[in-house]
């Protein structure tokens, strides 16, 4: 029987083909078969879960995709604050300046303010001054005195020219006593003897006022030899500036209605 014969009878005889073939091949080579069909539900398996693979990594791509919008809104939303962020400096560059420059006008103002107030002090001491003297026999009484006549700046210098002359007084404490805010010649109800009045006038009296008239009237008592009876006037004083003046024997009076201008 020649090869082709033998094909053919196997072909025929599926059972004969069977039985040669486990012996003519070995227990290997019959089992091949099953081997690669195994080898190819592997790889059926393995195609299944790149295919799995392939989906995952695709979701990945798009949630990638969507993590760049992301960032790229991100950067926009960046870009934005940035601009935002020198537009805020500049506008507190620009609030600087105009708290500086309202800093500067608070001090100038500040500082007209205070020049307004020393000038009005000035004028309001002027006014009670001349109300002070217009109205000095009225305050007699309070002062013990009467008969009060207030002397002129001339009459005053005419006075003080002898002793100055004479060296009881020097020319610059003649000059200090001539600047006194008013001297009036009076005479003494108790004795009857004649004194002169010394006043210092101010809008808001200070200790300073007070030493001025104790300065000034002992001077215009040691160039006149005459007593002289210490007052300080205006629309308000100072604790301490009312302590020295009890202590020293000097006459604090605030005409009414002079706090109500001050």
């Amino acid at each position: 029987m020649n090869t082709l014969e033998i094909i053919q009878e196997m072909n025929a005889n599926p059972a004969l083909a069977d039985e040669l073939r486990s012996v003519l091949l070995s227990k290997d080579l019959l089992s091949l078969p099953e081997h690669i069909n195994k080898f190819d539900a592997r790889f059926d398996t393995m195609d299944t879960r790149f295919d799995q693979v392939d989906v995952r990594l695709d979701t990945m791509d798009t949630r990638f995709d969507q993590v760049d919008v992301r960032l790229d809104t991100i950067d926009t939303s960046l870009g934005e604050l940035k601009e935002l962020g020198k537009k805020h400096e500049n506008d507190l560059t620009e609030l600087k300046k105009i708290v500086t420059n309202h800093e500067f006008i608070t001090t100038e103002l500040s500082k007209t303010v205070k020049d307004h107030d020393v000038k009005l002090g000035w004028l309001i001491g002027l006014n009670l001054e001349s109300n002070w003297i217009y109205n000095a026999p009225a305050y007699g009484s309070s002062l013990g005195v009467k008969k009060v006549k207030v002397l002129s700046k001339s009459e005053l210098a005419d006075l003080l020219d002898d002793p100055c002359d004479a060296g009881k007084i020097t020319d610059s404490e003649r000059n200090d006593v001539l600047l006194v805010d008013s001297v009036a010649s009076a005479i003494h109800k108790a004795d009857g003897s004649s004194v002169y009045v010394v006043s210092e006038i101010s809008s808001r009296l200070h200790l300073n006022d007070v030493e001025r008239v104790i300065r000034r009237s002992i001077l215009l008592e040691q160039a006149l030899n005459v007593k002289c009876i210490r007052v300080v006037a205006g629309g308000s004083i100072d604790e301490a500036s009312e302590d020295l003046a009890k202590n020293s024997g000097v006459f604090t009076i605030i005409p009414s209605g002079w706090s109500q201008r001050v």
